[in-house]
């Protein structure tokens, strides 16, 4: 593919540093405004078992926000009796000042022209984008993709962060239409400096890369009830080692298409993703590469949509260039069922079947490590909600299912598993009192060839407001833990909170907690811990 570096030479930014957000509004603007939160807080702690906090500790953190011409600089600072630590955003500041049709990117910014070119890559850059001028779309943006990072001598360090060449790319977008039929083509260039790290002979084996993308993509209703998307990409990459100078080419394509139809009662989507081996974006932090995927979603409604019945159905394989140990090949199955029969309940079943398969490439899958599995999920979930004059009333039952089924019998007895669910809640609001009651039961039980474990427990809770200034919530629950037929936990927990607003800036809240464990298990000790704390807070 030959380099399409001359097509940037066309390419102008519009040269402006402007403070505003919205040009047409900088008149109606304060020049500066200051507001935020300050909040002083007093965190007490106690325990009969192992303590991880202290009994006592004291914090004061702010969070101030500087508005000057409409742009907001968010602040933040904390205190306290171990920390001390202020952070700005000015070392990640962008601003995206627009006048009607016109935008200007500044600084750091995510855009995202097409989906294989530059798509949420942070730039630190100057950019320009037009948009609803006459069916015409336009975006550029130059700036840095990555910074560098030196390589160190200590490999532990490598583990947090890896070292990189600093990156530098430009991107852009062109295109006409409108919302039912448009057209874009989009082009993308990023390079690593190879002279921007001073120890890059530490890690000989670094690679400097260079990535060229092009491509188009279109949307198009089309006869009202059909619908076409479709973009298609190619790339080329060089790699060059930086203690060998070997370079390495690597080219490949994508295609992401889908045709849907959709009308007053059935729909259909069928979808078509494919993306070389070859294929690489430096404006994409990531993406999965050498998979082709085919999926059918149809769907119905009927009587009225109070019956809805939407299924899917998708292939995905690997292997396309036939040069892998291995292929790996996925076949995903859903369906979901709505029925809304009356305006007070609602049901909802959704089923889903996922299943992998690793297939002979070049050699043979090792029996003992075949990986083929399947696993099947289940959601049935009733809701029932009736509002009155003077209250509402909320019942929910759900039940879920898990289940991971293994073909390899060396190690299915090790993978296998099944997680059944049960969840019942009832809730009650009298708006006129300004009072909520809820009452919640759930089950849950995990069963593996050693492992039976159940928990489960009731929830309550109440929650009362008083004219919108004095709010307190009290809540109760009780989990209980069996492994087989042996009960091994029992925890208590006990919740209260409470606000009071005063002065309409002004804020004190208090919140306490105590948890009580007892253990029936030999060699692990019971054991209950207080924790809660005392805030106040100003609001300007």
């Amino acid at each position: 593919m030959a380099r399409f570096l001359p097509l940037w030479c066309f390419l102008v930014l519009v040269p402006a540093f402007i403070w505003s957000q919205d040009l047409g509004a900088i008149k109606k603007q304060q020049p500066f405004k200051v507001s935020g939160t300050v909040t002083a807080q007093y965190i007490f702690y106690s325990s009969t078992g192992p303590s991880y906090l202290q009994p006592g500790s004291w914090m004061i953190s702010g969070s101030p926000v500087l508005n000057i011409y409409g742009v907001a600089v968010p602040l933040s600072f904390t205190f306290s009796e171990k920390e001390r630590s202020f952070r700005q955003p000015l070392n990640n500041f962008g601003l995206s000042p627009y006048y009607k049709w016109l935008t200007l990117h500044l600084g750091f910014r995510n855009l995202t022209f097409s989906e294989y070119s530059l798509n949420g890559h942070q730039m630190l850059g100057v950019g320009a984008e037009i948009k609803n001028l006459k069916k015409i779309h336009f975006g550029v943006m130059y700036g840095r993709l990555m910074r560098p990072i030196e390589p160190r001598p200590d490999d532990m360090f490598e583990q947090y962060q890896t070292p990189a060449y600093r990156r530098k790319g430009i991107a852009f977008t062109a295109g006409y239409g409108g919302e039912k039929n448009k057209i874009d083509v989009f082009l993308f260039q990023a390079d690593d400096d190879a002279n921007s790290l001073k120890n890059q002979l530490l890690r000989p084996e670094l690679k400097a890369g260079s990535n060229r993308v092009m491509g188009a993509k279109t949307h198009n209703v089309l006869l009202k009830h059909f619908t076409l998307d479709a973009e298609w990409a190619t790339s080329e990459t060089q790699y060059t080692n930086a203690g060998t100078q070997a370079v390495n080419t690597e080219k490949g394509s994508a295609i992401d298409a889908k045709m849907g139809f959709n009308n007053q009662r059935f729909r259909m989507m069928i979808k078509y993703l494919r993306i070389a081996p070859g294929f690489e974006s430096f404006g994409r932090y990531f993406f999965q590469r050498d998979v082709r995927n085919i999926t059918f979603d149809p769907g119905a409604d009927f009587f009225e949509k109070k019956l809805s019945l939407d299924l899917s159905l998708g292939f995905q394989r690997d292997q396309l260039d036939q040069n892998k140990a291995y292929k790996t090949e996925r076949r995903i199955f859903s369906g979901k069922v709505t029925a809304r029969p009356w305006k007070f309940y609602t049901f909802n079943l959704t089923a889903g079947n996922y299943s992998i398969d690793q297939q002979k490439g070049l050699y043979e899958p090792d029996p003992l490590l075949r990986i083929s599995q399947a696993n099947f999920n289940l959601t049935a979930m009733n809701q029932f909600m009736q509002t009155f004059k003077n209250y509402t009333h909320f019942f929910n039952v759900v039940y879920a299912a898990q289940r991971l089924s293994d073909n390899n019998a060396n190690t299915s007895k090790f993978s296998e598993f099944e997680m059944n669910t049960w969840s019942l809640m009832y809730s009650a609001t009298l708006p006129k009192i300004m009072l909520t009651a809820t009452a919640t039961y759930m089950s849950s039980a995990y069963r593996q060839q050693l492992i039976n474990t159940r928990i489960a427990g009731p929830l309550f809770s109440i929650n009362k407001s008083f004219k919108k200034k004095v709010s307190f919530s009290l809540s109760w629950a009780d989990r209980s833990t069996n492994k087989g037929l042996k009960k091994t936990h029992q925890t208590s927990t006990i919740s209260i909170a409470a606000d009071f607003k005063f002065y309409k800036r002004h804020r004190i809240g208090f919140r306490y907690t105590y948890n009580d464990q007892q253990s029936f298990v030999s060699g692990v000790s019971s054991f209950h811990e207080n924790r809660g704390d005392i805030s106040y807070a100003f609001t300007f």
